[in-house]
């Protein structure tokens, strides 16, 4: 699927140049936490801590002020996201139709179970929208999401229904061994709601949670799924699957340049370098209450924390390499970018 191809960074050469040579451009894409608040507890869920350390909404006017900055800046895109739950955040549907009259095109990334009561804004103004379901059956889903609505899971395929015919919508299916054995009924489902995609990832955890009984039994599901259910019109994507085997230990970058494409924007205000740095002070550019967007993204504070990057000071806390991360692709392309050799470099 081209909505998913690593090769979607060439089309921002311009500010790929500009990193490689020092410069800092504004991030191709804002990520946007609204808020901290959830209707899920979910048991893997890498935001928890962040969540009860930072309760609460971001402020309707510095957020819509924050939208207005970003555009006449340059940013290209808005992923409104978590944090908490996007659809909870009391000001969503404005917020959705403030981006889109500013001209910037936004995608949501959501549990799913309010999608139907936001159909009409969701399909005025979204032009995708991932839904993280990870269960292929209700009882799986309340075990892993701890939903306090009862009625969650048939609620999230309603929402499906509402929207899949205008929205390009897709699935993401977190791989634990509580849910692997329903990765090919999700695709199923997934398929028959109208999603346009379902993408299997690793979990991600302190420690190993997989043996290599697990491992083969994930193979298997996912290669079943794909054979079964993948066709033109709905893919069953791995996500560099066989990256599993990397598990928690993994390799920091050599090279970390990808976050200059996208900026976090958290609901307590701060701006962070990366989603594994959220919520950690020695990594947060500013707050939003505190300066303009461009003031934190050009400021020293934001500079001193690129040397301390450059220096891998943040491999201790880094998701990198764990599962499929888009940062993978983006820094395997600055590492090559900035090697001074590239053997065989006049060959294709």
């Amino acid at each position: 699927m081209y909505e998913f191809s690593e090769f979607k960074v060439f089309n921002h050469s311009d500010r790929i140049a500009r990193i490689l040579v020092g410069e800092l451009p504004p991030p191709v894409t804002l990520e946007i936490d609204p808020t901290n608040a959830c209707n899920h507890d979910c048991i893997w869920c890498v935001d928890s801590e962040h969540r009860k350390l930072h309760k609460g909404h971001m402020d309707k006017d510095v957020l819509f002020s924050v939208i207005k900055q970003v555009a006449a800046l340059g940013v290209k895109s808005i992923v409104i996201k978590g944090g908490g739950e996007p659809l909870v955040y009391p000001w969503i549907d404005e917020l959705l139709y403030e981006i889109r009259d500013k001209g910037l095109p936004v995608g949501i990334i959501t549990n799913g179970e309010l999608v139907y009561k936001h159909k009409k804004a969701i399909t005025d103004t979204c032009e995708w929208l991932r839904l993280s379901v990870d269960a292929g059956t209700a009882e799986t889903h309340t075990l892993t999401h701890r939903p306090k609505n009862p009625d969650a899971y048939a609620d999230i395929w309603k929402g499906v229904r509402a929207v899949a015919q205008d929205v390009f919508c897709g699935i993401i299916y977190v791989v634990h061994p509580a849910t692997f054995h329903e990765m090919a009924l999700t695709a199923k489902r997934a398929k028959e709601n109208g999603c346009r995609y379902i993408a299997f990832k690793r979990v991600i955890a302190d420690l190993e949670v997989f043996d290599t009984e697990l491992y083969l039994s994930i193979d298997s599901n996912y290669l079943f799924a794909r054979r079964q259910y993948q066709d033109s019109n709905f893919s069953v994507v791995g996500f560099r699957i066989y990256n599993f085997t990397q598990g928690p230990d993994k390799e920091p970058y050599k090279v970390c340049k990808g976050h200059h494409l996208v900026g976090i924007l958290c609901a307590d205000g701060n701006m962070y370098a990366c989603c594994a740095t959220r919520g950690v002070e020695s990594f947060c550019y500013g707050s939003i209450y505190e300066n303009t967007f461009a003031e934190i993204w050009l400021g020293e504070r934001r500079k001193e924390i690129l040397g301390h990057i450059d220096k891998c000071e943040c491999a201790t806390i880094c998701q990198g390499h764990t599962s499929f991360m888009r940062y993978d692709h983006y820094n395997e392309m600055f590492e090559y970018m900035m090697l001074d050799d590239k053997p065989h470099g006049r060959f294709l």
